[in-house]
């Protein structure tokens, strides 16, 4: 890994989205954008399924890489329990495998994102603020539905936020740690949280473990 990429400390930074060949045309939108703003910083792919034919040959023209693991399968068959009547959602959750990639600190952008702005402020902030996961915007009701769990959480600092675009640190999450924290959850979940793919997931996850939860205007006034 190039020195460019690495945070004083030695911390590898970078960045993932999910993507196939049905998204490319968003997919190379997000590209040039990353190459605009952060044009040192590597992007892999992880990728949504096996049509990477076309999208491929791009990801390889802009000097970008694929990310691919067990985990990823780990975690769409958690997204097939919740969701068996819904590929979509259940695929949503491969995006999750960005916490046990090979970047230390990193920022995952949904396909359909756009980089506005210098990226590695917000991984650099998110080293030195030694939280596990900074999020960009707030919903409550796209995540939690009404009830004891949402008060509960809420009590303890939940906030409700978006997951097509968060920063983070790897091995915050695995899919053994996140079957563990769903066990609990039966075929009446959507009572309590709001189908919405991996969503609500990950935000009870990062609720239930206690993980250290930053909004990434916290960590960059002024920036974010």
């Amino acid at each position: 890994m190039n020195a460019r990429h690495k945070s004083v400390s030695g911390a590898t930074f970078g960045v993932y989205t999910l993507a196939n060949d049905t998204v490319m045309d968003w997919a190379l939108a997000l590209f040039e954008s990353v190459k605009t703003f952060a044009p040192t910083l590597p992007l892999c792919v992880i990728p949504y399924d096996a049509r990477q034919g076309l999208l491929g040959d791009r990801v390889r023209h802009f000097g970008y890489s694929y990310f691919e693991s067990p985990e990823q399968e780990a975690l769409q068959a958690i997204g097939e329990r919740f969701y068996p009547a819904s590929e979509f959602a259940a695929r949503g959750f491969r995006k999750l495998a960005a916490f046990e990639g090979p970047f230390e600190r990193f920022l995952f952008l949904d396909s359909d994102a756009l980089a506005l702005s210098p990226i590695e402020a917000i991984l650099v902030a998110v080293e030195s603020a030694e939280v596990d996961l900074a999020q960009f915007d707030t919903d409550l009701d796209q995540v939690y539905r009404p009830g004891a769990l949402r008060e509960r959480l809420v009590a303890n600092g939940a906030r409700g936020f978006n997951c097509g675009l968060f920063a983070g640190r790897r091995g915050a999450l695995t899919a053994q740690r996140l079957t563990n924290a769903l066990s609990s959850f039966d075929s009446d979940w959507s009572t309590q949280l709001v189908p919405n793919a991996e969503q609500p997931f990950l935000n009870y996850f990062a609720d239930h473990e206690k993980l250290r939860v930053a909004a990434a205007h916290e960590l960059l006034p002024g920036h974010c």
